[in-house]
């Protein structure tokens, strides 16, 4: 599964070259990081047009915040499988357990200027949820697996993020695992509710999947649809945070940078690996 990127089409680029930008790691289990890519010069660069990387120093952040602080050896190494990622070591330098994926950047600004906060959800965040598997004709009651609160674009309104995921997500030696479909109307969503002003309150649906008819083994391999926020997080410096959603395939997972850009949320950066 190689995905299609929004790049800045320069090879052999260093972040060396360009000391005041941003590198994001993707952290799938202990000492494993693949490059998710960088921002630099104003423009996003996918992992696979740096040449190198120098040490750095890292903040390792989760759905709902800082979790840890890591330390980067620096150097690129490319993997036989999904030979377009780049991966490179990190040590992580304080004893917390994490729950995996996790995300590292190294950024010379905050990266998270405002806080991100877990909550429960209430019946109109379900009604909401619902309302989008119904346009989608999925019948499955609303599952919400993550609910978070953050003002995105400082401008003193927070959004609401919510990922749902029938079933939902599946934990393994600490690590979060997609979840295969199996019955008809299996799905994973996220979206995002924002108030454009004071009476204009806003569904946004970032990503969305699901499994139209069960799943019986005769056509290859079964369907992976769960569907993830994997961190809230300024990656580019101007104060506004990006949301990182996470999805999986058959043997391989992804990432996807969002941003808002006034009007709606587009995808900056995109990154995935399977088989």
């Amino acid at each position: 599964m190689q995905k299609v990127w929004s790049v800045l089409m320069v090879l052999g680029l260093s972040v060396a070259q360009a000391p005041q930008g941003a590198v994001l790691l993707r952290l799938n289990e202990a000492q494993q990081a693949v490059v998710v890519g960088a921002f630099q010069g104003g423009r996003w660069i996918e992992a696979e047009k740096l040449s190198r990387l120098e040490a750095r120093r890292y903040q390792v952040f989760g759905p709902a915040g800082r979790i840890n602080q890591a330390q980067g050896a620096g150097g690129l190494q490319t993997p036989e499988i999904c030979d377009w990622n780049r991966e490179t070591l990190l040590a992580l330098l304080e004893r917390r357990a994490i729950q995996y994926p996790a995300y590292a950047i190294s950024a010379p600004w905050n990266p998270q200027p405002r806080p991100v906060v877990s909550f429960a959800p209430t019946p109109a965040h379900r009604q909401a949820v619902a309302a989008e598997l119904s346009r989608r004709n999925i019948q499955k009651a609303p599952n919400i697996t993550q609910a978070l609160r953050a003002d995105l674009d400082a401008d003193g309104r927070d959004e609401v993020l919510l990922s749902a995921n029938q079933p939902g997500f599946s934990l393994s030696n600490g690590r979060i695992e997609g979840s295969y479909a199996s019955e008809a109307g299996d799905y994973g969503l996220i979206l995002v509710r924002k108030l454009l002003n004071d009476a204009d309150l806003r569904t946004f649906v970032l990503d969305v999947t699901h499994l139209e008819k069960p799943f019986d083994g005769s056509e290859g391999m079964p369907t992976v649809v769960t569907r993830r926020l994997g961190a809230i997080l300024d990656l580019d410096g101007d104060g506004k945070m990006e949301i990182i959603t996470e999805d999986w395939v058959h043997e391989g997972w992804g990432s996807t940078v969002w941003r808002w850009n006034g009007q709606q949320f587009v995808k900056v950066l995109e990154w995935g690996c399977g088989v």
